[in-house]
């Protein structure tokens, strides 16, 4: 069964993914979701959602506002044809016969562009890639130094991290919060495993890059991680 190599190497379980619709190299996992299956806790019973009921999202889902549903198991629907989805970037130049191969070239890109947790403690892509309108691109010339893609509905994707990096942000330290030097995208502790990053340090963190965003180029980044 073959769909999912482009998002191999992404930390986590199974039933973490439908939680933030997770994505990589141009794939989500709501486009291989079925149904999903969960304990309502406000109605003591176990229900059903179908794909459409979940609204999926770009790293959204109706569980992130939901805190009555647990999930309990996710149906996915799988072809049985290996026929890659090579749109991203970084896999328009590869040609795969398997989807051993392409689960290997996806995560050897994953390694040279993100830190091991276990190596550095983070949570992956911090803010999430603005998604605008055409119109909103137009005006704004600052954003046409940048890489622009075309969405599925007509809007334009931007790069979070290429805006981080073209500030010269990338390896930036701030507080114990610094900047990976693979990807200006991922925060780490960088001073694991003998210093403490707190919650204040994340949040200024946070602040600090968010202002430098919109103060550059206009544009106001949305954090991808949920505080608890």
């Amino acid at each position: 069964m073959f769909g999912l190599g482009n998002l191999a190497g992404i930390p986590g379980t199974v039933g973490a993914a439908p939680v933030q619709n997770i994505g990589a190299y141009g794939e989500e996992i709501s486009s291989f979701i079925d149904h999903v299956e969960c304990f309502d806790l406000d109605a003591n019973k176990q229900v059903k959602l179908t794909k459409s009921e979940c609204k999926f999202g770009y790293r959204k889902s109706i569980f992130q506002e939901s805190d009555n549903l647990i999930i309990v198991s996710v149906g996915l629907s799988l072809s049985k044809k290996f026929e890659p989805k090579l749109d991203y970037q970084d896999l328009k130049d590869h040609s795969f016969t398997d989807e051993g191969e392409l689960v290997e070239t996806v995560r050897n890109i994953r390694n040279k562009k993100i830190p091991d947790p276990k190596d550095f403690p983070n949570l992956g892509s911090f803010f999430k890639n603005p998604i605008i309108t055409k119109e909103e691109y137009e005006k704004n010339s600052k954003l046409h130094e940048l890489k622009s893609y075309d969405s599925d509905n007509g809007e334009i994707k931007l790069s979070a991290g290429e805006m981080l990096d073209k500030l010269g942000l990338k390896g930036l330290q701030l507080k114990n919060i610094g900047l990976s030097n693979k990807h200006a995208l991922i925060l780490i502790n960088c001073v694991y495993p003998n210093g403490i990053c707190t919650a204040k340090d994340v949040k200024y963190a946070e602040n600090y890059l968010l202002n430098k965003v919109s103060d550059s180029y206009g544009i106001t980044l949305e954090r991808e991680p949920i505080y608890l």
